[in-house]
């Protein structure tokens, strides 16, 4: 069998590498059978002994072997094309009880030479993302490695594979932990963290449907006739009420800031398929050289320049932050900070824990294929180490490559930069000079040390052809997921919302006024957001000082370009713009925001471990129909199973009577705006 795996891997090396330069060599390589093509020194008496047997089998036509033969991948059409990643037959292979199915990654650098470079970058799809063996593959697609499925017998180990494969073909050969999955497993011992994860579960869903069910029987009435605690918290996951909840729309009032929740609707959106567009490209495609090529546009900036899209979300967080300690203030002189601690944990950490909980004792279990292992069971071993550090809010200081469900980063920054937004509110109100002063200090710092670091590493936030897969860790690690690079967008948002605040309501401005800020903060707009799409075109060279300039003043252009936009928003001279974000229905995309961030890396990667043959690249794909409906519905589960009763739950168990110092309130407000 692994004679008959090798031959496979060599046909495709020649294919695509030196016989596009010699016939003669490829006649010969071609006419090879699977008896003569293994040098047997390198396996194990064990491994050599079953391929032995193995050949016996295919020679008397037994079913399995067969089937172990046929299951191995072959040598496609479309190498030209970037068709380097054959997965074979997992499924068959994995009927063979005998079999085990492996997935190799095979580096062919050593056969090309200079004369090749053009069949080179067409057969690794242009080098999209660089990766190596020693490069983390759980997150990140690779194009540098060819990446072929191979059915063996159980005796034979992953490295008498690599060997075989290293001392025959000349290339190297590597095969992941656990990337050798066989088709007998062994039962699975179930832990503590096992029982409690379904107990959870199971307990929700109980209550869930209790509670739905006794709230039909009393008619609505919910827990407002009782003074039983434990009834009242039942009646928090009642399905009727949760759902009433969600569907409901109000007018804004005045209070509420306007436009966010249109905004909100866009970057998730936006979020939404620029995420899609890195799993995507874990899957073998036929064409891939050809989709990568479509991805060397100019318009594609729009999916590489990502990380605008999250410091919408930042700003918007920094602005409703200090938004609410700013009212508490002007209601009462009194920042209630322990309760909005408390608000924020029973709105974020429940959704993280039913999250973890699935994602490491549950979902590993729902499926199998040939990246399952990678993209789905790493993750699980991930947060089985490392999930303490994401209930704590700690997880973005330990490096991307270790942490556990790596999208969640955004959670511990937020959580960070809301510990300390109170100073700045509290500098802000007592001494507004000094507190404003300190803002564009730590801003201007933040700017600098982003500036610095990406200078010295390398670093760069739009995805460029050729980055490594390891440069795009060490962005993550080393800036994208710290508060300290981050904060300077945050501050923004707290800038804003002391403008709103503290502006008078009655504010005109011109019709010159008006399009005079227009056309300044505009074009920063457009230019921050595509700006930079010169750096996605293949011939594109990379330049640290440019990259480190986009990454140290972006965030300040964007953040003002966008602040203005709400800005305008809230005094109605945005237009039909503004119009357009204050549409009342994206409240409920709002409600539903959180929730799809979090599920849709699960319902991605599940995805791309669950994908068992090569399929064809099209544009749609981006924003797959059926997946899209599987995300919105799985977020809305977790919103009403999970988000809202601990929310409710919240309410019972700690709001009480609002008490406003009105006594101090309009000589506070007064000293504020005079001082």
């Amino acid at each position: 069998m692994l004679k008959l795996c090798i031959l496979c891997v060599l046909c495709v090396t020649c294919t695509s590498s030196t016989v596009l330069n010699n016939s003669k060599l490829f006649t010969q390589w071609r006419e090879l059978s699977t008896q003569i093509f293994l040098n047997t020194n390198v396996l194990r008496p064990e491994c050599q002994k079953a391929y032995e047997t193995f050949l016996e089998e295919i020679n008397e036509n037994n079913l399995n072997a067969l089937k172990m033969f046929d299951a191995t991948a072959k040598v496609p059409s479309g190498i030209l094309n970037g068709n380097i990643v054959q997965y074979g037959d997992f499924n068959e292979c994995m009927e063979v009880e005998t079999a085990q199915y492996c997935l190799v990654e095979i580096d062919f650098d050593p056969l090309w030479n200079e004369s090749l470079s053009e069949y080179k970058d067409l057969v690794q799809s242009f080098n999209f993302f660089k990766d190596t063996f020693d490069a983390p593959a759980h997150r990140i697609p690779g194009f540098t490695m060819a990446r072929w499925g191979f059915c063996i017998p159980q005796e034979c180990s992953a490295e008498d594979l690599e060997k075989s494969l290293s001392a025959n073909l000349g290339v190297s050969a590597q095969i992941r932990p656990g990337m050798c999955q066989k088709a007998t497993k062994e039962n699975k011992i179930f832990t503590t963290g096992d029982y409690i994860a379904r107990l959870f579960f199971i307990l929700v869903l109980l209550a869930v449907v209790s509670s739905t069910l006794f709230d039909y029987y009393r008619d609505g009435k919910g827990d407002s006739h009782t003074n039983v605690l434990l009834l009242k918290i039942l009646m928090c996951f009642s399905l009727r009420q949760n759902v009433s909840k969600f569907l409901e729309v109000k007018e804004n009032d005045g209070e509420e800031i306007a436009g966010l929740h249109g905004i909100r609707f866009l970057n998730a959106l936006a979020l939404l398929m620029s995420h899609k567009s890195i799993s995507l490209f874990f899957n073998p495609f036929m064409n891939r050289t050809a989709a990568v090529d479509r991805l060397s546009r100019p318009w594609t900036i729009i999916a590489k320049n990502a990380i605008v899209y999250t410091d919408v979300f930042m700003l918007i967080s920094g602005l409703l932050n200090a938004n609410a300690l700013l009212k508490d203030l002007h209601n009462g002189r009194t920042m209630k900070f322990k309760e909005k601690i408390i608000n924020r944990i029973f709105r974020i950490l429940p959704n993280v824990i039913a999250l973890i909980l699935f994602c490491t004792y549950i979902l590993p279990l729902l499926g199998s294929g040939p990246l399952w292992p990678v993209v789905v069971d790493h993750h699980s071993t991930l947060c089985k180490q490392h999930m303490w550090k994401n209930i704590f809010f700690i997880h973005n200081y330990f490096g991307f490559e270790n942490m556990c469900l790596t999208h969640t980063h955004q959670l511990g920054i937020d959580m960070q930069l809301f510990l300390v937004t109170p100073i700045f509110i509290y500098l802000i109100w007592t001494f507004k000079g000094i507190g404003l002063f300190l803002m564009g200090v730590v801003a201007l710092l933040s700017t600098i040390l982003r500036f610095w670091v990406s200078y010295e590493n390398e670093l760069t936030s739009v995805i460029y052809f050729g980055i490594s897969v390891s440069k795009m860790f060490s962005v993550a690690t080393l800036s994208y997921i710290l508060p300290t690079h981050r904060a300077t967008i945050y501050l923004i948002g707290v800038y804003l919302a002391y403008i709103l605040k503290f502006s008078k309501p009655t504010t005109s401005f011109t019709k010159w006024q008006v399009a005079l800020l227009w056309c300044f903060f505009l074009p920063m707009f457009l230019g921050t957001w595509l700006g930079p799409y010169h750096m996605v075109t293949k011939d594109y060279v990379y330049d640290k000082l440019e990259a480190s300039y986009i990454l140290a003043l972006y965030p300040i252009f964007w953040g003002s370009s966008v602040a203005f936009g709400i800005y305008a928003t809230n005094k109605n001279i945005a237009g039909w713009l503004g119009k357009l974000l204050n549409w009342k229905y994206f409240q409920i995309s709002t409600k539903l925001a959180y929730a799809l961030y979090l599920v849709q890396f699960p319902i991605f990667f599940y995805n791309v471990g669950q994908t068992k043959h090569v399929d064809e690249y099209r544009t749609y794909l981006q924003l797959e129909i059926v997946e899209t409906v599987v995300i919105i519905v799985c977020s809305l589960l977790l919103v009403l199973f999970i988000e809202m009763p601990f929310q409710n739950i919240k309410k019972v168990l700690f709001d009480q009577p609002k008490r406003l110092h009105s006594k101090y309130h309009h000589m506070r407000v007064k000293d504020f705006k005079s001082g």
